[in-house]
């Protein structure tokens, strides 16, 4: 028998849940009606009766305007919205698999809502992406990769996802049992055009897995974008980066901003760094190298500048160097190189 406090308890949670409820069927009404190729959803809590009421509008409008003129949708954007129950999931994937022939573009923003945050949200996204044959970009952030099962349904999605160019996977958890099976994914793409890992907890180790996995790929020759910046890689990262400078056949831009540890117990003569300043000379396809508030001493920055300078390819470089040899110093000078070729100065203060 329940209590007078637990029955109070749940008649709350009923009233919020219709509240929430209604709110949700507006938001969906308005998002349906604003395109006839894009869904927008934000900051929705969806039940089962919200997700029924999208697939009822999907089977309204197919079969009111035939087949050569049914509603297409090309992009489907779930930001912060959050999945009440194991039904509302379901749902979802069906809905995937129905608009799936058509839909290029996802976007899923982890709402880490609390109680509205149904457990199995991630697993429910990866399979219903899998029904999903020509999706060209992804976008998935803070989301959870944890657990060796999710990471083998972010292989299976990677490896036969043929249209795949853009993946960015911002800020995203990932443990040891999940980043085996995606860089055998990353392996398996037929040629990624753009790899976004900001925020990622990388070590040097993983980065060295990372561009290994790249370089035995298709993206080896299609990559133009690798994004890694607040990741953890240190020193020893610079050579794997080398690397990948070396045999990317098309990276034009690479991005390292505010990995705190890269420059850790680094030395002007130091293998790593002078392999790392080697490649960017010798480039003949990058274009911008993004490595702000990672803060260069002079003496250290020299071999990097002299290199940077002797690229004739270059066009965008951001790098911050400590003024008067002061490592600790706020006052710190931003050195942009830009398209005239020319080195500006201004004043940062970081």
């Amino acid at each position: 028998m329940n209590s007078p406090n637990t029955r109070q308890s749940n008649d709350d949670y009923n009233e919020l849940s219709e509240i929430t409820r209604s709110e949700a069927l507006d938001v969906i009404d308005e998002a349906w009606e604003e395109s006839t190729t894009k869904l927008h959803l934000h900051h929705v809590h969806l039940d089962r009766f919200a997700m029924h009421s999208i697939l009822e509008k999907f089977d309204r409008d197919s079969s009111r305007i035939g087949e050569r003129q049914r509603r297409k949708i090309e992009k489907l954007e779930l930001n912060r919205c959050s999945f009440r129950d194991k039904e509302s999931l379901r749902i979802l994937v069906i809905l995937m698999h129905m608009i799936g022939r058509d839909l290029r573009e996802m976007v899923y923003v982890d709402s880490k809502s609390g109680r509205f945050h149904f457990h199995g949200t991630t697993e429910s996204i990866l399979f219903g992406l899998n029904q999903v044959p020509l999706l060209r970009r992804l976008s998935l952030e803070k989301v959870d990769f944890r657990g060796k099962q999710i990471g083998l349904q972010l292989q299976i999605l990677l490896k036969q996802c043929f249209t795949l160019q853009y993946l960015r996977l911002y800020g995203c958890s990932i443990d040891s049992d999940a980043f085996g099976p995606f860089l055998i994914g990353l392996r398996g793409c037929a040629g990624l055009v753009r790899l976004d890992l900001n925020g990622w907890n990388l070590d040097d180790s993983q980065c060295d897995f990372l561009v290994a996995a790249l370089m035995h790929s298709a993206s080896k020759r299609t990559l133009k974008l690798l994004e890694l910046s607040r990741s953890s890689i240190g020193l020893d990262s610079l050579r794997s980066l080398a690397r990948l400078l070396d045999e990317a056949e098309s990276l034009k831009v690479l991005a390292l901003s505010s990995c705190q540890n890269l420059l850790v117990g680094a030395k002007p003569d130091s293998p790593a760094y002078l392999d790392f300043a080697a490649a960017i000379r010798s480039s003949s396809t990058l274009r911008e190298l993004e490595m702000e508030h990672i803060l260069f001493s002079e003496q250290l920055a020299t071999p990097l500048l002299r290199a940077i300078k002797a690229n004739t390819f270059l066009r965008k470089v951001n790098i911050e160097v400590a003024a008067g040899g002061q490592e600790q110093d706020n006052n710190a000078i931003t050195l942009s190189f830009c398209e005239t070729g020319y080195l500006a100065l201004e004043e940062a203060c970081i």
